[in-house]
């Protein structure tokens, strides 16, 4: 999960360092192991379903989905290191043949003929343009009565402005009614009978991963006047979650149901 178009002059680590890299943080969005798991069991997929994640990164969401249900999993993100250490992940834990990694962009991904059983996109909307331009495409891409796993961001309440320099012109305007995300898929055949949103613990320790490990890699910068340049960044940014992010920032969590009869 990223900001896209986050201004660099307080460099979000955000799309660049990846807490889910690192080993006291699973998932790249704020979320839990339990909460994780506790989505992943109502998903109820057969053993055998085909399932696609857009912007799996490190892919753990998508190695736990695989685990619980025994299905096929094609993972796609055009970092190569988050797929190799997917990779890494899923050894000893799912059937090398079962899991599929796509190092490319969607829009130039080839969809299969056959339709995906569920599709997960949890902080990558946009990769398609925005959130229901993804709803809208991944809708084309899951058959009827298949699912859609979103997670996404919205304004818990409408930001400071000094919050809003900091994160770059290039900030998308996410919603302030998490509501409001789960009534988008509506015109698109895309009912929510599952919904939920990350808790203040949950963003505390991601946005505390995200600190640690951007301090840690400043200071093993041997050039001296950069790594004093990364570390002001690091600091800047995560300053500025815990003046103004920290209670403005939400992630919510919805699990779509496809019910057209097509």
């Amino acid at each position: 999960m990223r900001i896209p178009g986050a201004a660099d002059k307080v460099s979000s680590p955000w799309g660049r360092s990846r807490p889910g890299d690192s080993p006291i943080c699973m998932f790249n969005s704020p979320l839990s192991p339990e909460k994780a798991d506790r989505i992943i069991e109502v998903l109820g997929l057969s053993a055998g379903a085909q399932v696609v994640d857009i912007g799996c990164g490190s892919g753990e969401f998508l190695l736990r989905v695989m685990e619980r249900y025994k299905v096929h999993g094609v993972g796609i993100d055009p970092d190569g290191e988050a797929l190799e250490r997917c990779r890494e992940r899923s050894a000893g834990r799912v059937p090398a043949e079962d899991l599929r990694l796509c190092q490319i962009e969607v829009s130039a991904f080839t969809w299969p003929p056959r339709l995906f059983d569920a599709a997960i996109c949890i902080g990558a909307s946009h990769a398609f343009g925005g959130y229901f331009q993804m709803l809208q495409r991944l809708s084309q891409r899951v058959r009827s009565g298949g699912l859609i796993v979103v997670g996404d961001l919205y304004w818990r309440k409408e930001p400071e402005s000094e919050y809003r320099q900091i994160l770059g012109d290039g900030m998308p305007a996410f919603s302030t009614d998490h509501a409001e995300l789960a009534r988008a898929g509506d015109s698109l055949h895309l009912t929510p009978p599952y919904c939920a949103r990350s808790n203040q613990d949950e963003w505390d320790h991601f946005e505390g991963c995200f600190a640690l490990n951007g301090y840690r890699r400043a200071l093993s910068n041997p050039d001296g006047s950069e790594r004093e340049k990364a570390v002001a960044k690091s600091r800047g940014w995560y300053d500025a979650y815990l003046r103004w992010g920290h209670s403005a920032m939400g992630f919510g969590w919805f699990v779509f149901l496809k019910t057209d009869t097509q």
